[in-house]
């Protein structure tokens, strides 16, 4: 593993509030520029939303200048899957060699700022958290950290010992207030990606994936938003009484159902939510793609 040959901020000194581009203007513009630095963001959604493929992008994005709406450092993605997508990494990275910070320094310098960990239990995540994670990001400038997913490493049996879990989520709180404590002092980003669960209260009722009616056109009305928005607020992000309490900004990303889904290889349709946040307004929604550029946001 190569070392980030820029020296990282310094604790103690003067901390400036940068923020990390999407990568995409129409994303920048409908969230406030970017994620904070100093912060921890949630990005929640089910399955195949397009959630590892922002984070992918953030992890690219973050090598750029700051003139350029990165933060000229390298990104540390924890992943708690066994399948990492590399070859997804590979392909947006191909796409970043056209810009000249990229060009100049390598065909695959990109790659080469993307730290990837794998983890398979919650007492490893925590281990790297609480004695490695400030050492990797002092030596490689790491400025952006991504846990995909948070949740996962938390899995356990239905039928498991409530001491277990309360020692699961005391581990799981330790490891959010370092990530939280270097993500101020470093001057650099958290996202953790998350799964989904229904809220307690409906989760015997029919999904409400059936609410998003008409083709993909026609949702562009107040109504249609709220329809939207109302999906969203009937389900929570997994453990979520463990992990918000730590969350500055919360996001929701879901996608059309197959039933909407264009079938001339047009992505489909992706909205994605300010479920929470000190400074950007709760509902605010974008719509989006991936394309094999990127994540790609439409007005």
């Amino acid at each position: 593993m190569g070392h980030w040959p820029r020296q990282p901020s310094q604790v103690g000194s003067i901390l400036t509030q940068r923020r990390l581009s999407f990568g995409d203007q129409i994303l920048d513009s409908a969230f406030g520029g970017g994620l904070l630095t100093g912060s921890i963001n949630e990005l929640f959604g089910p399955a195949s939303a397009g959630k590892t493929q922002l984070a992918l992008q953030l992890s690219l994005q973050v090598q750029m200048p700051f003139s350029m709406g990165g933060l000229d450092g390298g990104a540390m993605y924890i992943s708690t899957d066994k399948n990492f997508p590399s070859v997804r990494l590979l392909e947006l990275s191909s796409f970043s060699k056209a810009h000249p910070i990229v060009s100049n320094k390598g065909p695959d310098i990109a790659l080469d700022r993307v730290f990837v960990l794998r983890v398979g239990d919650l007492e490893t995540l925590h281990h790297l958290i609480i004695y490695q994670l400030e050492q990797h990001m002092i030596q490689n400038n790491v400025r952006l950290v991504v846990i995909d997913s948070i949740a996962n490493s938390m899995r356990s049996d239905t039928e498991s010992d409530p001491i277990d879990s309360c020692e699961r989520n005391q581990c799981m709180a330790e490891a959010l207030i370092v990530l939280k404590r270097l993500a101020t002092q470093l001057q650099a980003v958290v996202l953790c990606i998350n799964q989904v669960s229904w809220k307690p209260a409906i989760k015997h009722i029919t999904s409400r994936s059936e609410v998003i009616k008409g083709r993909e056109h026609t949702m562009t009305s107040s109504n249609d938003i709220q329809e939207l928005l109302g999906r969203a607020c009937d389900l929570q992000p997994t453990m979520f009484n463990v992990i918000s309490i730590y969350m500055n900004t919360s996001f929701f990303l879901d996608r059309d159902p197959p039933a909407y889904t264009p079938l001339n290889n047009i992505s489909a349709l992706r909205h994605m939510f300010v479920m929470y946040s000190p400074e950007l307004l709760s509902g605010t929604v974008c719509k989006l793609r991936i394309h094999k550029c990127g994540v790609v946001g439409e007005k």
